[in-house]
């Protein structure tokens, strides 16, 4: 369980650094992002579940 938080904590700061590092913060695509995000997390997921 811990192992899950500190990786969605992991997940927060690298998304936070990226927003305070840009430059155009008005034009970020939120839902790209989640979206991408999303896709990530289902392909993790059947990977952790393939034998």
């Amino acid at each position: 369980m811990v192992s899950i938080l500190l990786g969605l904590a992991a997940i927060v700061v690298v998304i936070g650094i990226a927003f305070l590092m840009s430059n155009d913060k008005k034009n970020i695509n939120f839902v790209g992002v989640g979206v991408m995000l999303l896709a990530q997390l289902v392909t993790t997921f059947f990977m952790f579940q393939t034998p």
